[in-house]
């Protein structure tokens, strides 16, 4: 596997090679979130039950979905598709169930670890961070191999992941420093690194399947 230097890098030539779909994909995921944020937070400031209701269900048929469409965006993006903005929306065409039971079942399950301890949930957070782009390449699979297959993916690499993404922090000091407007590129381009480094194990797992065969 490439170290985490080489990663960062393919990452950011992909992005910066055309950065606008990415960036403007981001800006409209970011945009629906905060507004969905602040219909909540008026709906609880001003005791309106009907505006919290309306965030919570955007928040659960919206925002999750969106959640992993954006993921698979940008393994389109990566892959060379350059409409990010629309890559994330044809998740829904046709396909809004199967996204649907793959947004909520992560969430859902991350959830129940997290309940043990926070630490179980984010080691689980990690263990499913491949699912959104084998859903992606594999149209054929269910919500739940999917997720089985992230985790049997990130055995023994779950760690790695994490690592990569605290050589991000300096990034996202930038963020606070610019009060999140850096966010638009940052947020691709950690992206595009979890991108890379699902590459990085697939290719990996490719290999090893044919040393099996080599040696069988």
């Amino acid at each position: 596997m490439k170290i985490y230097s080489e990663i960062r890098q393919s990452a950011y030539n992909a992005l910066t090679a055309n950065w606008k779909p990415a960036v403007m994909a981001t800006l409209i995921f970011g945009g629906i979130y905060l507004l969905n944020q602040g219909i909540n937070s008026i709906g609880g400031f001003c005791g309106i039950s009907s505006l919290t209701f309306i965030s919570v269900i955007v928040q659960f048929c919206v925002i999750v979905p969106l959640t992993y469409a954006i993921c698979v965006a940008m393994l389109g993006f990566y892959n060379g598709y350059t409409d990010a903005v629309k890559n994330m929306f044809d998740v829904f065409k046709g396909k809004y169930a199967r996204c649907m039971a793959i947004s909520w079942l992560t969430a859902l399950f991350t959830f129940l670890w997290a309940l043990l301890f926070i630490i179980p949930g984010i080691i689980k957070s990690y263990a499913y961070a491949m699912t959104p782009f084998i859903a992606a390449e594999n149209p054929e699979m269910g919500a739940n191999d999917c997720i089985d297959a992230s985790q049997k993916m990130m055995y023994g690499h779950k760690w790695k992941l994490f690592v990569l993404d605290l050589t991000f922090i300096g990034w996202w000091l930038l963020c606070i420093i610019t009060f999140g407007i850096a966010l638009l590129f940052v947020y691709p381009y950690m992206e595009l690194a979890h991108v890379e480094f699902y590459k990085e194990l697939k290719a990996e797992e490719l290999k090893n399947a044919a040393a099996k065969v080599a040696t069988a």
